[in-house]
C-alpha cells in the first residue's frame, strides 16, 4: 500500500515537473471613452522559443456611469513587428501570436489595438485604444528567463 502510494506520488510530481508550464497572463486595463478596455497578454519579458505561440484577448465593458453615452467595440487588430496578423470585429477578440521559426534572439515586438465606437448624445466618434508590448526570444533556460 505504502509503496503503491509513493509511486504515484512520484509519477504525479515528475509529470508535473516535465509538464510545460502555462503562461500567465498579465491584465492591462485602459479606459477610453464610453468605457474600459482590457488586454490580457504575458509579461514583459516572458521568454518564447521560435516556432511557439502565445496567447492575447482583449475585452471592452461599457462605463455605466457615461451618461449620455453608448459605447462599442468595431474591432479589434493583432500586429506583430508592426504587420497585421488578424482583425476580429466580433467577441471573443482572442488570437495565438506565433514567434517565427526563423527569429533569431532578440525581442519580438507585438501590439493589441481596439477601434471603439462611442455616441456622445448625437454624434459618433471612433478611437482606437492600443498596447505595445515586447517578449524575448531565447531559450527558457536561460537565467533571465526564471
Amino acid at each position: 500500500m505504502k509503496l503503491t502510494l509513493t509511486i504515484a506520488l512520484a509519477l504525479t510530481t515528475l509529470g508535473l515537473a516535465i509538464a510545460p508550464a502555462a503562461q500567465a497572463l498579465e491584465r492591462v486595463k485602459m479606459r477610453t471613452l464610453g468605457g474600459f478596455v482590457t488586454f490580457h497578454v504575458p509579461a514583459e519579458n516572458t521568454c518564447f522559443d521560435p516556432g511557439e505561440r502565445f496567447r492575447t484577448k482583449a475585452t471592452f465593458r461599457r462605463d455605466r456611469t457615461a451618461v449620455g453615452r453608448t459605447a462599442r467595440p468595431l474591432k479589434v487588430q493583432f500586429l506583430r513587428e508592426g504587420r497585421r496578423q488578424r482583425t476580429d470585429r466580433r467577441a471573443p477578440f482572442a488570437y495565438a501570436i506565433g514567434v517565427p521559426d526563423d527569429a533569431g534572439l532578440g525581442r519580438l515586438e507585438y501590439s493589441l489595438r481596439m477601434q471603439v465606437r462611442t455616441r456622445p448624445g448625437g454624434g459618433t466618434s471612433r478611437t482606437w485604444v492600443q498596447l505595445d508590448r515586447h517578449v524575448l526570444i531565447q531559450p527558457k533556460t536561460w537565467a533571465s528567463c526564471a
